[in-house]
């Protein structure tokens, strides 16, 4: 069986025509941080990075977006486990004073 590094679900890849060896290597490395998982940001970090990766190795722009939308849509469950992020800091508010 060969491998499918860009997770281009079967009955597609009739149509989807494959991905050169650098594009593939791009699909790796987000397979790669999607096991890794993270937070919400962690995540869209990683999507963006996939994008532009995609686009650098001379991926067709309306086809990389599409990779790109077909992630943000149905990666969620692949992603491991999300982590909280850290509690931004809070201001502290002096009480204001009764007049």
């Amino acid at each position: 069986m060969a491998v499918n590094p860009c997770s281009v679900p079967r009955a597609l890849r009739l149509l989807v025509p494959a991905e050169t060896p650098a594009e593939q290597a791009v699909c790796q490395a987000h397979d790669e941080a999607y096991a890794a998982g993270g937070t919400r940001r962690d995540r869209a970090l990683a999507d963006a990075r996939f994008l532009l990766g995609l686009l650098e190795q001379g991926m067709e722009v309306d086809r990389a977006h599409r990779y790109h939308v077909a992630v943000r849509m149905f990666g969620h469950a692949p992603w491991g486990p999300y982590t909280e992020a850290p509690a931004p800091p809070t201001r502290y508010l002096a009480p204001t004073e009764a007049p």
